[in-house]
């Protein structure tokens, strides 16, 4: 189906901004770079519950930096740090890591990156008026001291500090990754600004290879290389790309045309075997691919209509046959999800094996539901047919096609389900948050850790308390679960936080707020003059190394 390019791995020097193509001379360096997305963010700020979108993501991946990346293979790499703590710089009961930032790190403007500037970054993200995509990890820290390591020795205020948190937590990497999709932000650009607004159309000022010089809602972002980032030897004289430029398309396949007319050099299509097919037949294009920790899945609103009740989220997840989307609609090249977990994450278990696609067995449980079967084939209770609308990003066709095949395979079990297409920043930007929604289809990733609280605790339901911020847009509320959560998150030890993790999923499995498909890959089809790519399979995206990328 597709051609995987050959990488090879960076020396530990140059890990932090990724290593260059190869060869003892710098690239040539120059030209404007244009990425063909196939999903239109609703805002730029990706930090936000609104904003937490792949599309933004990728942009601001560009700009902004963590403490810490994840590399093409999915291990933590330094960023802003010079290193990932280790040693006396981690200490338990409670933990405590020690963080060095790198000395010649800036931000744009050339005001050094400083530790005041995390500081300020864990109170933004803990203040409740900021509309923040997830608080976890940044409400477990009590306290983040500059000047004082771990062990209670002195060291520079300006870039050493140790962040305390009220007791273990194994999940710490991801608060300071940007593979958990968060930024250390400038302290000095963004104090007494409204953070819901100030980054939603422009203005971020980061730390990265590149500087964002204007962006258009719908349309474009335009991104500029900066001369003078801190990072250029590490990068081996990068940035060498002049501009990338973001174009938003309203669909994969209109992107896929893009790169094929030369519009475009670069783009990241969807799980679509039929995408990958016409992004290979285009001369001059190469494919990466990688297993990702993004996965597609079925949002169930447990707090709205006949998916409140749990015994009819089963008969939904035993109706829809997962094993006949992978094979007819992907070519068998993926196989069903069957947890919330990622096989290549910690503590992984098939829990949703339980629901191989049985049609009566969903119907029994209907019926023992107190609902009856009506003579056009659908159940209903109280007069009201058993109706699910199950929304979807419009652009494309195969998650168009999927909801159709799910309305299908559920009308054999009696369950009526409606497809409606949205378009993907009226979905993530109104739909997902306000609740407004029966079922939900779309792809979700997460940080390399196992935690699942950002996106299952209680306190993660988006709600006016909270100024709709969180990303438990399932709005499940299971205190037996809240329990399991916060304590694998303490869970240092891995053979304890397995078994914690394996009775969590086992207890996701049996309430259903959600319904795994399958787990998609990241892809990316370039122009083979483009150099430096490597596809990465978290968060941080294909853009995590751009400051070596050239385009020969």
């Amino acid at each position: 189906m597709r051609r995987l390019a050959a990488v090879a791995l960076c020396s530990a020097a140059a890990v932090a901004a990724g290593c260059g193509s190869g060869g003892d001379e710098p690239p040539a360096g120059g030209g404007t770079l244009i990425d063909a997305e196939d999903q239109i963010p609703p805002i730029l700020n990706v930090m936000l519950a609104d904003g937490a979108t792949v599309p933004a993501q990728r942009i601001l991946s560009n700009v902004l930096q963590n403490l810490l990346t994840a590399d093409d293979s999915g291990a933590y790499t330094p960023q802003l740090a010079a290193e990932v703590p280790g040693g006396d710089d981690v200490r338990e009961g409670p933990l405590r890591v020690t963080f060095r930032l790198r000395p010649e790190a800036s931000w744009s403007d050339g005001r050094p990156v400083t530790s005041a500037d995390v500081v300020f970054t864990w109170r933004t993200m803990t203040d409740p008026a900021n509309q923040v995509a997830s608080r976890a990890g940044w409400e477990e820290i009590r306290a983040i001291r500059p000047g004082v390591t771990a062990t209670g020795e002195r060291c520079p205020r300006a870039t050493c500090f140790t962040v305390a948190f009220r007791g273990d937590y194994a999940p710490w990497r991801d608060v300071f990754s940007v593979a958990s999709g968060a930024y250390v932000l400038p302290r000095h650009a963004l104090a007494g600004e409204d953070f819901n607004t100030a980054w939603n159309e422009g203005g971020v000022l980061g730390s990265g290879p590149f500087t964002l010089t204007g962006y258009t809602p719908r349309q474009r972002a335009v991104l500029q290389r900066d001369p003078e980032w801190w990072g250029t030897e590490e990068a081996g004289g990068g940035p060498f790309i002049d501009r990338l430029v973001f174009t938003f398309y309203d669909g994969p396949a209109a992107a896929i045309a893009a790169l094929r007319e030369g519009e475009a050099q670069i783009v990241s299509p969807g799980p679509d075997p039929a995408l990958f097919r016409r992004a290979a037949r285009i001369e001059g294009v190469e494919l990466q691919s990688v297993p990702s920790l993004f996965f597609e899945h079925i949002a169930l609103n447990t707090a709205a209509g006949p998916l409140r009740d749990a015994r009819v989220r089963r008969a939904l997840a035993l109706a829809i046959d997962r094993k006949q989307i992978t094979e007819v609609l992907l070519d068998g090249t993926v196989e069903p999800l069957q947890s919330i977990v990622r096989p290549q994450q910690l503590g992984h278990t098939p829990a949703f094996e339980r629901y191989g696609h049985d049609p009566g067995a969903a119907a029994g449980l209907l019926e023992r539901a107190g609902w009856r079967r009506g003579a056009d084939g659908v159940f209903a209770r109280g007069g009201r047919p058993l109706e699910i609308r199950l929304v979807y990003p419009n652009e494309g066709d195969l998650r168009r096609t999927t909801a159709r095949l799910i309305a299908e395979q559920a009308a054999a079990a009696g369950i009526r389900v409606v497809p409606r297409g949205q378009s993907s920043d009226r979905l993530y930007g109104e739909t997902l948050g306000a609740g407004s929604f029966d079922a939900a289809m779309f792809a979700t990733g997460g940080p390399v850790d196992p935690s699942v609280t950002a996106v299952l605790a209680s306190d993660a339901v988006p709600s006016e308390e909270n100024g709709f911020a969180g990303q438990n847009v399932y709005r499940w509320t299971e205190p037996a679960a809240d329990r399991l959560m916060r304590l694998s998150d303490r869970q240092v030890d891995d053979e304890a936080r397995t078994a914690t993790l394996a009775r969590l999923q086992d207890l996701i499995a049996e309430q259903v707020p959600l319904i795994p498909l399958y787990q998609q890959p990241n892809t990316v089809a370039h122009v083979a003059a483009l150099e430096g790519v490597r596809q990465n399979p978290t968060q941080a995206e294909v853009f995590w190394n751009s400051g070596v990328w050239s385009l020969g």
